[in-house]
């Protein structure tokens, strides 16, 4: 009974773990905008479709900011314009989009 107190004592007693384990930062902190724009291409690409869903899941953005980052690639030239509920064309290749990235 004295061991079972003990580990109860070192994990933490009763407090779920996600209380005491820091969260960790939105994966758009961790990237440059250019990065960003990047990882959002390829991740489409890898997917084989757009989604802002896709977008503010993969990278904890909201809707507002997705919505700027499909704006951004439909600039750079890897997606099609909105087409009013249809969905967008990707425009690339993986290889096209990596190319085009290390250009600039």
């Amino acid at each position: 009974e004295e061991e079972e107190e003990e580990e109860e004592e070192e994990e933490g007693g009763d407090e779920p773990d996600s209380l005491l384990t820091p969260a960790a930062p939105p994966v758009r902190d961790q990237l440059e905008p250019a990065e960003l724009l990047h990882e959002a291409g390829s991740l489409f690409l890898r997917e084989g479709r757009v989604a802002v869903s896709l977008l503010q899941r993969g990278f904890s953005l909201d809707f507002d900011m997705a919505c700027a980052v499909l704006d951004e690639l439909q600039d750079a030239g890897l997606i099609g314009p909105y087409k009013g509920g249809q969905k967008r064309d990707i425009l690339l290749t993986s290889e096209e989009w990596d190319a085009q990235a290390a250009s600039r």
